[in-house]
């Protein structure tokens, strides 16, 4: 790869040349800042990982901290921008809900996530509260 140039903070916005006239002398050596992006699953009503597309919403940070997402101005774009995350490919039919039916399953995670605004349908776009302000009955699933 030569000659890579991007946009923005997306690597869906970069060009690049797979020709080079490159040598070793010229490699990129990266450091990164700590990784603080979350990852996200489904729970079914048996607190296993959801083999379908329908569950208790959960985020889990690397520090390994997890618990669930408060719904305090989520919207359809944020259920897209997370289902695209968790990699979903029909993620246009995203929806969501919050009706307490995995009320067991609320009950027993603490709420890490608050105030989910995405900008777009990627999550980079999306800033987040790690302190919430909900009750459980806001939890998403």
């Amino acid at each position: 790869m030569d000659n890579l140039s991007c946009g923005g903070y997306n690597f869906s916005s970069c060009s690049f040349s797979i020709e080079h006239n490159c040598g070793h002398s010229e490699d990129v050596v990266l450091r990164c800042g700590p990784i603080i992006h979350p990852t996200f699953t489904l729970l079914d009503s048996n607190k296993n990982t959801s083999s379908e597309n329908y569950g208790l919403l959960i985020v889990t940070y690397p520090d390994g901290t997890a618990g669930t997402v408060c719904d305090d101005g989520f919207t359809t774009t944020n259920a897209i921008a997370i289902c695209q995350e968790m990699g979903f490919e029909e993620f246009e039919d995203a929806s969501w809900e919050s009706d307490g039916s995995f009320m067991e399953e609320q009950s027993s995670l603490p709420i890490v996530m608050d105030n989910l605004s995405c900008g777009g349908y990627d999550f980079s776009s999306c800033d987040f509260a790690t302190e919430h302000n909900c009750g459980v009955m806001m939890v998403l699933q």
